[in-house]
């Protein structure tokens, strides 16, 4: 045990991973993130592949069903990958604790979102003639609100914590009352040549197929 935690821990050594995500693209890869945490496999978590231009989710179910999803580097707003293996990082991760630090992260923008809504109707009630809420010339208006939720920045990256590799994200907004996120989710770091065991099966192009509009989002 001691001689593979030092080899985990030669291996993020030698690796490096950053990504810069915006709210929206947070939002994105925890829709993503969501459903397949509830099929995988309950001991072995899922597996995570990252390399220049991909991010790959491979989790296979206790009941033998595979999932496999496959993004490209435009999830990320701008990323960094090294490794000696040909700059790709291969993982074992627990979607659930990522699903739920996306999700923190999130709250933290709705949270700036709900004081400014609170503050608006304290502003109504100021007009009709009610007790003025005395903290509203201290809050943003609406359209500052709406411009900081759009700048606002997550990092997510690969560190250690305790001395074990970890997938970090750490999100916070440029408004003042801002609460700040720093999660660190524990994973296993996997040789690169493993992932071809957690790809999806190669099959044929089906003869049926569909297609949808970019403006109509399917919903799962």
């Amino acid at each position: 045990d001691k001689y593979l935690r030092r080899v985990c821990q030669q291996s993020v050594l030698a690796m490096r991973f950053k990504a810069k995500l915006t709210a929206d693209q947070v939002s994105v890869l925890c829709n993503v993130v969501a459903p397949m945490s509830k099929l995988q496999d309950s001991h072995r978590g899922a597996v995570l592949y990252l390399d220049p231009d991909f991010i790959r989710i491979s989790c296979r179910s206790d009941s033998g069903i595979t999932c496999f999803a496959e993004l490209s580097k435009l999830i990320f707003l701008e990323h960094r990958i090294e490794s000696a293996a040909e700059n790709v990082i291969v993982c074992q991760v627990d979607l659930m604790s990522l699903k739920l630090a996306l999700q923190s992260v999130i709250s933290s923008g709705s949270h700036i979102h709900g004081n400014n809504n609170n503050n608006n109707n304290n502003n109504s009630n100021s007009r009709r003639g009610n007790q003025p809420n005395t903290n509203s010339q201290h809050q943003p208006p609406p359209t500052m609100v709406h411009a900081l939720l759009a700048q606002q920045t997550v990092v997510l990256k690969l560190a250690k914590r305790n001395r074990l590799p970890c997938l970090c994200l750490d999100g916070h907004a440029t408004d003042e009352g801002a609460v700040e996120i720093h999660q660190a989710i524990p994973i296993r770091i996997m040789r690169a040549t493993e992932m071809q065991y957690h790809l999806p099966p190669q099959i044929n192009t089906p003869s049926v197929q569909l297609e949808l509009s970019m403006d109509r989002p399917l919903r799962v």
